[in-house]
């Protein structure tokens, strides 16, 4: 059911950009709510549970943000003291966030970058398929793009940042490698999409990326819709993403601020510490 309206969206959204229909603002709106409503009620699953480890008042960064469906979600789960840094480099996928930020009135909070994370800062290509929204990946050919890595961008980052969410269409890896200094510092949990096919095509591999977090002490946990699951192997990781993608939440089994037990994670949920570099950075200017 799941992929049959799945690929009815698409065919959707291709007839609709095909014949000009998303540059303008009605039928682009239209297309949206039903994108999001989409992925509300069928696609992303019981990503409530994923309050568990947002900290009020903490930094969470979104790497792959599309047009907001976490970012938003994540914006009012940190508060107003809190901020969120939404990564997108797709130009009509950002616009479409900033709108939908300010819309919301959630522009004190979210910071939006257009970039693609990666593991070096510089300029990168992006490979724009045009008969699908979120199907935009990293390549050899295709538009210019600013790259970025989440240390650079969190270097001076005072807040507690509790969760990293990735979701780049198998550049995963690539955003872990330069988030080393951030993963070490600030022990955020990892929500990251594994797709064994688009990690093979950058070079990476389920293996590798699940190697990776293990590597930095980390336990992958699935979501359930009664919370978080209990910690699973590396093995169990693979067997899961054997069909198609998976999405794994990545826990860090030491930290001041979580205390992982059975299937539940608890944070701190009162953190108070003043304005940063990010917080107040609200839209650099585009590269």
């Amino acid at each position: 059911m799941r992929g049959q309206i799945s690929h009815g969206l698409v065919r959707l959204y291709e007839r609709a950009a095909s014949g000009g229909l998303l540059d303008r603002p009605v039928p682009r709106s239209a297309y949206e709510s039903v994108y999001l409503a989409y992925k509300r009620l069928i696609e992303a699953g019981p990503i409530d549970a994923l309050r568990q480890v947002v900290g009020h008042g903490s930094t969470v960064v979104d790497v792959g943000a599309n047009i907001g469906f976490f970012s938003l979600r994540f914006a009012r789960w940190v508060g107003p003291t809190g901020s969120v840094v939404a990564i997108e480099p797709e130009v009509r996928n950002i616009d479409s966030l900033r709108r939908r930020v300010e819309h919301a009135g959630l522009s004190e909070v979210v910071t939006c970058v257009h970039a693609a994370a990666a593991d070096r800062t510089g300029q990168l290509r992006l490979a724009i398929n045009r008969g699908h929204p979120g199907d935009h990946r990293l390549a050899d050919a295709g538009e210019p793009v600013a790259a970025v890595t989440l240390d650079e961008l969190a270097a001076d980052e005072p807040r507690p940042v509790t969760l990293v969410k990735i979701d780049v269409q198998g550049a995963e890896s690539m955003v872990l490698a330069g988030a080393r200094r951030l993963m070490e510092r600030h022990r955020p949990a990892v929500f990251v999409e594994i797709h064994e096919p688009s990690l093979v095509r950058l070079g990476s591999s389920r293996r590798e990326l699940i190697d990776t977090l293990v590597g930095l002490n980390y336990s992958g946990h699935m979501l359930r819709r009664s919370g978080i699951g209990p910690p699973e192997r590396p093995e169990d990781l693979i067997a899961r993403s054997s069909q198609g993608y998976i999405d794994v939440l990545f826990l860090p089994q030491s930290s001041p601020h979580r205390r992982v037990s059975g299937t539940c994670a608890e944070v701190a949920s009162n953190v108070s510490v003043p304005p940063n570099l990010l917080g107040t950075r609200r839209h650099p200017p585009d590269a």
